[in-house]
C-alpha cells in the first residue's frame, strides 16, 4: 500500500487513514465527441484536522471576516509515496459537523485543464479589453483596408482587415450596364456605381482573439508551438466578421464637438477639449441654475441631419437623435447645481456641420435679482467623423464557446505543461509513439470486450449556412441534399448499422462567396470573389459569427467604389473572403470536399469531382472516425495492477502493447494507494 500526498496550496493536507482516492481520466470518450478538455475530477472527504482548519480557514465559522473563499479553487497536487503524480486545483464543497463541531471537508480535485473555464467564466469576446480600439471609418481608410495586404497593417490596425462582404448592397460586373447607385464594381467615369464603401466591415483574426484572451486572463496562455500559434496552422490564417447586426454598423462619432460647463468654481467654464477654455464673467452658483442650450446653425448648414445629447456629469439626461437642422435648434432646458458638470455633444451623419453658435444660456439668482448669462463660442466646425469599435461590432459569442467551437472544429485536445502553459494540438497529434507493455500486469482473469461504436451516423456541420447562395447551393446544387459544406459520415462498407446518430455542430456559420463575372458575356472571368449576407429574399440576416480565409488579390481592372461625395475607380489589389486557405489551396474549413468557388468557379457538381478535399474532416477527424466505425474496432477493458513508477509515467497519449497488438487509451480509472487501474482502450487507427 501507498502513501498518498495532497498538497493544498503549498500545505500537505491530513488524510483519513487508509483513505483512497480514485482518478477517472478520458480523452475523447467515445461516447461523447464532443467532449473538449482532457480533464478530470475526484471527490473525497478530509478530517476537519487541525491542519485542515487552517487551510480552510474554519469555513464553518462564518462570523470569521476575509476567511476562505470556497468561490475560487485554489492550486493543489498529488503525490504517491513522494513522487509527482497530478496538478489541478481543489474546490470546497461543503463542511460536515457534528455534535455541532467540524468534522469534515468535503472537497473536489479538478484535472488543471478545467481552469480555463474557470478563469474565463462567462466573459463574451466582445468584452476582451484589446478589442476596445476606436478604428477610423472613413472612405480613406475603408479603402485602404479592403484593398491593402492585412500582414502590413500595424499598431491598432494590426489583426483587422476589412474583406469584400456586404450585408446589403448586391455586388457585380457588367461591362455594358450601368446603374446610378447599383453594386456594379465596373467603373465608368460618369456613372456613379460600385462597391458603397460605409457597407464595409472590419474582420478580425483569430489569432488577435487568441492573443487578447491570454492578455485579458491571468494564467491563460497557449504554448509558443500550439496549434493556436502555429503560423503554418487554419487558427492563425482565419478571420471573424464583426458583424453583430443584420445591417447597419455600430459606429462612434470621433471630433464629438463638446462643450462643458463645469459649476464647481466661481468662473463657470465653456471648454472645447480641441480648442482650449472659454469664460464669460464670474458666477457663484450657490443654489439650483437652469441650462438652456443654445445651438445655432450656420446658413451653409442647415437642412442636414444631427444628433444631440445633453449630458450632466456624463450621464445623457436629453437625447434628440436624426433631426435636421434649421436656423437654430430648440432643446429642452436642464437643472444643475454646483459641482455639475454639463455638456453638449454634436454627431453627424456623413457630413460636415458649422455652427454659428454653440453653448449653454444660464438663469440663476444673486440673492436678489434672476441672472440670465451667456457661455458660447461662434462659428464652429464640427468634421464628420467615425470610429468603428470592434467592442460593439463583434458578434455576441462567450469566450469559452469561442475556443470550445475551435476545439470541436479542429479535433483539439488540451492539457497544461509543466511550465503552466497550455498545450493545444490535434488529437491525431498529441497521441505518442511511446509504447508502454501491460501484459505482464494485466489480470487476465478480468477482463471485457465491447462494441467500439455508440452511433451509426455522425453529422458535421456549421451551425449556419443559411446565407443566399449557401441556401441555393443545398436547395439546387447539392447531389446528396447535404448543407454547404456539411458532411453525414456513415460505415465505409454500407452496412445500415443501428444506433443513434451524433450531430457534431461548429457554433459558427458557413457562408458560401461567388467569384464574379462579366454579366455582359459571361467571357470575362475576374480575379474577385465576394460574399452577400443576406438570405433567399435578399434580406440581411445575421447568423452564428462568420469564419473565413483572406487574400489579397490583382483585380486586374478599375474597380469603382462608391463614397460619400461621389465614386473613385481604383486599379490594384483588393481583399476577397474564401473557404479555402488561398485561392488555389484543397485546404479548407468545409466538411465535406465542395468545390473551391476561386479556382472552380464553373465546375459541374453532377459529373466534375470537387479539388477542395483536404477538408476538416479528412484533415481532423477521417483517421480517428474511420477507426471507429471498422468493424474489427473493440472496446476492451482491462483490469490490472501498476507499479508505482507506471502509474506515474502512463499517460493517455502512450500507446498501449497487449498481447501483440496496439491500442490506444480512451479511458483510465486508477486507484492510487494499491496500484489498481481500469484501461478501457480501443484498436490504435495509427
Amino acid at each position: 500500500m501507498r502513501d498518498i500526498q495532497l498538497y493544498i496550496d503549498g500545505t500537505k493536507a491530513d488524510l483519513f487513514k487508509g483513505d483512497n482516492i480514485t482518478i477517472n481520466e478520458n480523452l475523447k470518450n467515445l461516447k461523447d465527441l464532443s467532449k473538449v478538455f482532457t480533464a478530470f475530477t475526484y471527490q473525497f472527504t478530509l478530517p476537519a484536522s487541525r491542519t485542515n482548519n487552517k487551510i480552510f480557514k474554519h469555513y464553518y465559522n462564518y462570523n470569521i471576516i476575509d476567511g476562505f473563499d470556497a468561490r475560487i479553487r485554489v492550486d493543489a497536487n498529488i503525490e504517491i509515496s513522494n513522487l509527482p503524480y497530478k496538478k489541478g486545483r481543489i474546490a470546497l464543497n461543503s463542511v460536515e459537523l457534528k455534535n455541532n463541531k467540524p468534522y469534515s471537508y468535503k472537497v473536489t480535485f479538478f484535472g488543471k485543464t478545467i481552469v480555463l473555464k474557470d478563469l474565463i467564466g462567462d466573459d463574451y469576446l466582445h468584452e476582451l479589453s484589446d478589442l476596445d480600439l476606436d478604428l477610423e471609418y472613413d472612405q480613406t481608410r475603408l479603402l485602404g483596408m479592403l484593398t491593402q495586404d492585412p500582414s502590413i497593417q500595424t499598431g491598432d490596425y494590426a489583426g483587422f482587415t476589412i474583406p469584400l462582404i456586404t450585408p446589403e448592397q448586391r455586388i457585380f460586373y457588367d461591362t455594358n450596364q450601368t446603374v446610378e447607385n447599383s453594386g456594379n464594381i465596373y467603373h465608368d467615369s460618369t456613372t456613379k456605381q460600385g462597391v458603397k464603401l460605409l457597407q464595409l466591415k472590419y474582420a478580425v483574426s483569430l489569432s488577435k482573439l487568441i492573443t487578447a484572451i491570454e492578455n485579458e486572463y491571468t494564467g491563460v496562455e497557449f504554448a509558443s508551438d500550439s496549434f493556436f500559434k502555429d503560423s503554418n496552422e487554419d487558427v492563425q490564417k482565419l478571420y471573424m466578421w464583426c458583424h453583430r447586426n443584420a445591417k447597419g454598423t455600430k459606429l462612434v462619432s470621433g471630433g464629438g464637438y463638446s462643450v462643458e460647463m463645469d459649476t464647481q468654481t466661481s468662473t463657470n467654464t465653456l471648454q472645447t477639449p480641441s480648442r482650449g477654455s472659454l469664460s464669460n464673467g464670474d458666477v457663484s452658483v450657490s443654489q439650483t441654475a437652469t441650462f438652456t442650450p443654445i445651438i445655432n446653425i450656420a446658413s451653409g448648414s442647415r437642412g442636414k441631419i444631427v444628433d444631440v445629447l445633453i449630458k450632466k456629469n456624463n450621464v445623457v439626461v436629453t437625447e434628440y437623435k436624426g433631426i435636421p437642422t434649421t436656423i437654430g435648434l430648440t432643446i429642452e432646458a436642464v437643472s444643475a447645481v454646483a459641482n455639475d458638470v454639463l455638456s453638449i455633444e454634436i454627431n453627424t451623419y456623413e457630413e460636415d456641420i458649422t455652427f454659428s453658435q454653440l453653448g449653454f444660456s444660464c438663469t440663476y439668482t444673486d440673492g436678489q435679482n434672476t441672472v440670465t448669462d451667456t457661455f458660447s463660442v461662434f462659428n464652429s466646425s464640427y468634421d464628420a467623423s467615425f470610429f468603428f469599435n470592434p467592442k460593439d461590432n463583434l458578434p455576441k459569442m462567450k469566450v469559452i464557446e469561442f475556443l470550445s467551437g475551435l476545439f470541436r472544429m479542429f479535433n483539439l485536445v488540451a492539457y497544461v505543461q509543466d511550465d503552466g502553459k497550455i498545450q493545444v494540438t490535434p488529437l491525431q497529434d498529441y497521441y505518442s509513439s511511446d509504447v508502454i507493455d501491460i501484459n505482464k500486469y494485466v489480470d487476465s482473469n478480468s477482463h471485457e470486450v465491447a462494441v467500439a461504436l455508440p452511433f451509426k451516423e455522425i453529422d458535421f456541420e456549421y451551425n449556419g449556412s443559411e446565407t443566399i447562395l449557401a441556401k441555393q447551393h443545398f436547395e439546387e446544387v447539392s447531389t446528396n441534399k447535404f448543407r454547404w459544406g456539411e458532411v453525414e459520415y456513415k460505415a465505409a462498407d454500407g452496412v445500415n448499422i443501428d444506433g443513434d446518430i451524433f450531430k457534431l455542430e461548429l457554433p459558427f456559420s458557413h457562408m458560401k462567396f461567388e467569384r464574379l463575372i462579366d454579366a455582359y458575356d459571361f467571357s470575362n472571368v475576374t480575379g474577385i470573389t465576394w460574399g452577400y449576407s443576406v438570405d433567399r429574399e435578399e434580406k440581411p440576416i445575421k447568423e452564428k459569427p462568420l469564419l473565413f480565409f483572406v487574400e489579397n488579390v490583382t483585380a486586374g481592372f478599375i474597380i469603382s467604389y462608391i463614397d460619400r461625395t461621389g465614386h473613385v475607380g481604383y486599379n490594384g489589389d483588393i481583399n476577397i473572403p474564401l473557404n479555402s486557405q488561398t485561392k488555389t489551396s484543397t485546404k479548407n474549413i468545409h466538411f465535406n470536399a465542395e468545390f473551391n468557388e476561386f479556382s472552380e468557379y464553373d465546375a459541374d457538381p453532377a459529373t466534375d469531382t470537387p479539388a477542395g478535399v483536404d477538408t476538416l474532416f479528412k484533415r481532423f477527424y477521417q483517421n480517428y472516425i474511420e477507426n471507429i466505425f471498422d468493424k474489427k474496432s473493440r472496446l476492451i477493458e482491462l483490469e490490472l495492477v501498476l507499479p508505482l513508477t507506471q502509474l506515474t509515467q502512463i499517460k493517455l497519449y502512450h500507446k498501449i502493447l497487449y498481447k501483440d497488438r496496439y491500442f490506444r487509451i480512451n479511458s483510465m480509472k486508477a486507484s492510487l494507494r494499491d496500484g489498481k487501474t481500469t484501461l478501457e482502450l480501443i484498436n490504435s487507427y495509427d
